[in-house]
């Protein structure tokens, strides 16, 4: 490569700075058209082009290198089309007039490189995601790079047009050299087309401050924040306070201000320091008029100078107003933290802006809530979770539509995760159909509430048990007899002993059988099941989507848990009953029905097995606390047997005999312990409660059809034959045979063998005593008989 080629080459890329200077006069205004600019844009390119390639080197005759291909490259990328076309259509009618074998690869040295800087200008250049400042000059060289490399490139597909020599001749300053230079002159470009964007941009800005400044209905002054002078005014602050333009430019703000120069200029210093440009001052007009007014005042950048940007608002009207309505704004405030609900207001973006103290009690917080969002403060929820407060929110004000509850939400307090139950109502606050914020209005209404829940349990369940109760059953069954539920099996149970745990131990007792029995189904069962108190000692289970199979291992679990049962009266006995519904033709009540009837055919084995189980576990029970009952009971028994054979009693009356002396006196399981064994110092209240074990007795026995026939004798086995016994004061032969002959018997064993509630006496004694008592207390002409009998044993 000799020194001319290097000599020309350097002199094309010298020639080529002269490409920036034009795209510097085309980043200035010109009066121009825009496609007039891009016109002479490619006037300019052309012109430098033929001066680029009168300057070319030929390597060989015909064959000529220059800095065409960057030039074309750098018009493509800084000046668009119509430059590259004006540019390139010049430059190859050029090339062509300067002739040689190279003419063809000499105009694609012109139409590629254009083409390159073209596509590139719109994919980075002009693209408006595309940060300028971040092009590097590393993009920018090897974009140049790439592109002489393969312009160079080219020439290998003309080998009769150019020859290998000379192509070896130009190649490596044409690859290095060049794009160094073009590289200069691509940063040198870019940079302007930054700094002529950014100055745009500030114009535009600038305008656009002037536009709003002087078009703006607010008062609008430019200020010198060291003088205090008035740099500006817009036309209505003349129009308002009077002066003049020019006048204006001669004041100061101390000049209209109200306030003192020392005053004011503390103001601002406090207002500086609080980062704050807000001011409500009073300013005079140049009529002498006094006008209150709002100022917000920044610091504003103008042409390098720093200025302050003040907008004054005239709040003469508001003061006014505010004066007349203040004392009924504190009137409405003190409505607002005086009702019984918690009110919050917001402004459009739903900012606490008012929270009374019943709000803030509620949510346990404070007034340091004020400008946070309400949905970050109140929680609020469906009872389910499945609506929250937020989704409530964000409805009412996106479809301006008022909420207001219709059931109990859950409120979670902020402070201590106390739940409170709440009624509330949430509508935006709208001003020309735009909306300005919200209120929240709720009250705390957990009382009402809990009560309605309890009222809701209480008329769906049973007090006693807890289970449901026969109206929601039967709501229950109307809803589940469906064919999805299929097959649905039904358990009718009737608790065996009620009554007599009733008569035996009285009503509380009886409860206790009824809840254990309540608690053995509830163990039995499923949590899917539903389980009622049908009536007084009537259970129904209602056992959805179970087969008949599966409804017997219910009952089995039933029966088993009654043996295992630690309730100490008996074992908690309960006749059952089981049918189920397979077709969906049938009727569930009809099922019931059938259920029904089975439970009635296995009471009467049930029933006769548990009343004998009860009866013995009574005698078990009654004669552990007091053993001498039992031996008094044996005794008399077997005396009963012998009188009444003695009185030739036929074989029915001495068999109810025998069985009436073995249970007179199983009344006294009720009486309790401690009064049972009590001797002495009985109150009056005491021996009434002591007295009432010939009723118990009779019920008892009432309620055993097996032994039915003595309990009207257990009840009158205390009365006298002279009227003054107990419990109905029957007198004479109205009192019933046996029992008048019990009451002999009774009488008796108790003075013969020592017992605790009669003195001892002997046989004699004791049948002189009843000799005593005959026509008083006993039947006289039974005494007789009673007395022979013992006299003839004797003998």
């Amino acid at each position: 490569m000799s020194m001319e080629v290097i000599v020309g080459l350097l002199t094309n890329i010298v020639l080529l700075m002269s490409l920036s200077v034009v795209y510097s006069l085309f980043t200035n205004e010109t009066k121009l058209s825009r496609f007039s600019s891009k016109l002479v844009m490619g006037i300019s390119v052309s012109i430098v082009g033929f001066i680029i390639m009168s300057t070319a080197v030929e390597a060989e005759p015909g064959v000529f290198f220059d800095g065409r291909s960057v030039l074309m490259l750098l018009s493509g990328i800084f000046f668009g089309i119509v430059p590259v076309i004006v540019g390139g259509l010049s430059l190859s009618f050029f090339r062509i007039t300067m002739g040689g074998s190279g003419v063809i690869p000499g105009i694609l040295w012109v139409i590629i490189p254009g083409i390159i800087g073209v596509v590139w200008r719109y994919i980075r250049i002009k693209k408006e995601s595309t940060d300028l400042s971040k092009i590097n000059l590393l993009e920018q060289y090897l974009l140049l790079f790439i592109t002489q490399v393969l312009m160079v490139g080219l020439l290998f597909f003309f080998p009769a047009r150019v020859s290998l020599e000379a192509i070896a001749a130009v190649a490596l300053p044409l690859a290095l050299f060049y794009p160094i230079g073009g590289l200069a002159v691509s940063a040198f470009m870019l940079k302007q087309r930054i700094n002529y964007f950014s100055a745009i941009e500030i114009k535009d800005r600038e305008q656009e401050y002037k536009d709003l400044f002087n078009k703006s209905a607010s008062y609008s002054f430019i200020i010198d924040p060291e003088s205090g002078k008035f740099f500006n005014v817009n036309q209505a602050a003349i129009d308002k306070y009077g002066y003049s333009y020019e006048e204006f430019t001669n004041l100061s703000i101390y000049d209209v201000n109200l306030l003192g120069r020392e005053d004011l200029d503390k103001l601002r210093d406090k207002k500086d320091k609080e980062n704050s440009g807000y001011f409500r001052v009073k300013h005079i007009l140049k009529n002498k008029e006094i006008m209150d007014v709002e100022v917000r005042s920044v610091y504003l950048t103008l042409e390098g100078q720093v200025y302050t940007y003040a907008t004054v608002t005239d709040i003469t009207d508001r003061i006014q107003h505010e004066a007349k309505y203040q004392d009924v704004n504190v009137k409405l405030e003190t409505t607002l933290h005086s009702v019984s609900e918690g009110i919050i207001s917001t402004n459009e973006y739903g900012e606490i802006e008012i929270i009374n103290d019943i709000a803030k009690d509620y949510l346990s917080v404070s007034s340091k809530v004020i400008g946070k969002s309400i949905t970050d403060v109140v929680k609020i929820y469906s009872k389910d979770h499945n609506l929250d407060f937020g989704q409530i929110f964000n409805s009412t004000i996106r479809n301006n539509e008022s909420f207001k509850s219709d059931k109990p939400y859950l409120l979670i307090n902020n402070n201590n995760d106390l739940n409170l139950y709440v009624d509330f109502s949430l509508s935006p606050i709208t001003f020309d159909e735009v909306i300005r914020g919200s209120i929240l209005v709720f009250r705390d209404v957990t009382n009402q509430f809990e009560q309605n829940e309890q009222i809701q349990f209480i008329s769906q369940h049973d007090y006693l048990t807890g289970l449901f109760n026969r109206y929601f059953l039967e709501v229950e069954m109307k809803r589940l007899d469906t064919k999805r539920q299929l097959p649905i099996s039904i358990i009718h149970g009737d608790v065996n002993g009620l009554k007599l745990t009733n008569d035996a131990f009285g009503h509380i007792e009886g409860d206790k059988l009824l809840v254990e029995i309540s608690d053995i189904l509830k163990k039995a069962t499923r949590s899917e099941d539903i389980i009622a108190r049908w009536g007084g000692d009537e259970f129904i289970i209602l056992l959805p989507q179970t087969t008949e199979a599966n409804a017997k291992k219910v009952l089995a679990r039933i029966r088993d848990l009654q043996i295992k049962s630690m309730y100490e009266i008996m074992k908690p006995s309960i006749s059952l009953g089981l049918a189920t519904k397979t077709d969906e033709t049938q009727d569930l009540s009809n099922v019931l029905i059938e259920a029904e009837t089975e439970m009635y055919n296995n009471k009467q084995t049930d029933g006769k097995h548990m009343r004998h189980e009860f009866l013995s576990n009574l005698e078990k029970r009654l004669y552990n606390i007091h053993p001498e009952l039992g031996k008094h009971a044996f005794q008399v028994s077997s005396t009963a047997k012998e009188f009444g054979e003695y009185l030739k009693l036929d074989e029915d009356d001495l068999s109810l005999l025998i069985i009436f002396a073995a249970y007179h006196d199983i009344g006294w399981i009720n009486i309790g312990e401690e009064l049972l064994l009590k001797t002495d110092n009985i109150t009056e209240d005491e021996r009434e409660i002591i007295n009432s074990h010939c009723e118990v007795g009779f019920r008892i026995m009432k309620s055993i059809p097996e032994l039915s026939g003595i309990a009207e004798l257990i009840i009158a086995h205390h009365e006298r034959w002279d009227g003054t016994g107990y419990p109905f004061g029957l007198k004479g032969k109205t009192i019933p045979y046996l029992s008048r002959i019990l009451s002999i018997i009774d009488a008796y064993d108790m003075m013969i063998n020592n017992s605790i509630y009669s003195p001892f006496r002997t046989i004699p004694e004791a049948l002189k005593e009843l000799d005593t008592h005959k026509g008083t207390q006993f039947d006289p002409g039974l005494v007789k008989e009673f007395i022979k009998l013992h006299t003839n044993k004797k003998k």
